[in-house]
């Protein structure tokens, strides 16, 4: 059976703050058992070269709205950071207001 961590003691061996390690398991983000409100850490926990990353439902949305506006993003260094020649809307371009200077 694997060695289980309180959270004090990994946070000590991982050189972290524990409210750190208290939100990395809030998150999912490391492997433990809770049983009540006590936190066990496995302790191959420490060797793991990245702790586990939890994909959230926001941070996948983040990235499908990432990708989508790549394009743009591109286009805008195309044009020499000018944005005023991208489209806002579909079918719809931006176009300054040029003030009447009579």
């Amino acid at each position: 059976m694997e060695n289980l961590l309180t959270v004090e003691q990994y946070a000590m061996r991982a050189q972290l703050h524990p409210d750190s390690v208290r939100r990395q398991l809030r998150e999912g983000r490391l492997r433990a058992a809770k049983k009540g409100r006590v936190w066990r850490i496995f302790e191959s926990e420490l060797q793991r070269d990245t702790p586990g990353k939890k994909v959230t439902q926001k941070q996948s949305l983040w990235q499908r709205d990432a990708e989508r506006m790549a394009p743009i993003y591109q286009e805008s260094l195309d044009n020499d950071g000018d944005l005023t020649a991208i489209t806002t809307a579909p079918g719809d371009v931006y176009e300054p207001s040029v003030k009447d200077e009579s």
